[in-house]
């Protein structure tokens, strides 16, 4: 996974079987983070820290669809948490 064309493909094979949540294994990406893709999917991501060799690392991508959901969610929970 770490060429960029190895995610675009693993994103495509996602919206083909139509998933929202996927977990990533052995993806040799360095550090930890997050990113939304061209397309508008969320990554998140741990591997070994910077500057050691591309290996091992974990990651889960999260569909648009339940990335909205999330956010819709965490939104209403928000404003109820503080207004009730």
């Amino acid at each position: 996974m770490f060429e960029a064309s190895r995610l675009s493909q693993v994103i495509k094979e996602m919206t083909h079987y139509e998933l929202d949540l996927l977990g990533l294994s052995e993806t040799r990406w360095n550090g930890s983070g997050e990113f939304t893709t061209v397309s508008g999917e969320l990554l998140l991501y741990s591997g070994r820290a910077m500057g050691e060799k591309h290996e091992y690392g974990v990651g889960l991508i999260l569909s648009k669809n339940l990335k909205k959901k999330i956010a819709n969610r965490m939104d209403s929970s928000i404003g109820t948490h503080y207004y009730s």
